[in-house]
């Protein structure tokens, strides 16, 4: 069993993020995607720091339950997990989730050539 996180992994799958910074860049690319017309994160209302900050507290307790447990986590449980921990009141559902885990997971946003400071000096 190899138990895939966003830290060094035991083997490297071609494309898939495996630091802790590319993988939080991806997820700021999804939080900002609302200014390009898109349901991107920020429609919840949780300013960008406040979600950043909830969404790696919620990685690092779902990775150390699945470290505990031996069984993985799903990105749909770290979002709700995140969102839970930044005060969001009325949580998505279950679709809404899968949608928006689906495009973080989306080659587009992996593959893209993305600035965070372009998108923090735009904002």
């Amino acid at each position: 069993m190899i138990l895939f996180d966003w830290g060094e992994t035991l083997v490297d799958v071609p494309g898939m993020i495996h630091s802790p910074d590319q993988h939080i860049s991806c997820v700021e690319q999804l939080y900002f995607e609302a200014r390009e017309g898109r349901a991107g994160l920020s429609r919840f209302g949780i300013r960008w720091l406040t979600l950043r900050g909830a969404y790696l507290e919620a990685a690092r307790n779902l990775i150390a339950r699945s470290s505990e447990t031996g069984r993985e986590h799903r990105f749909e449980d770290r979002l709700l997990e995140a969102f839970r921990l930044a005060g969001l009141g009325e949580m998505p559902g279950e679709a809404e989730l899968t949608g928006l885990v689906s495009r973080l997971a989306s080659p587009t946003i992996r593959i893209r050539r993305w600035s965070p400071a372009a998108w923090r000096n735009s904002v």
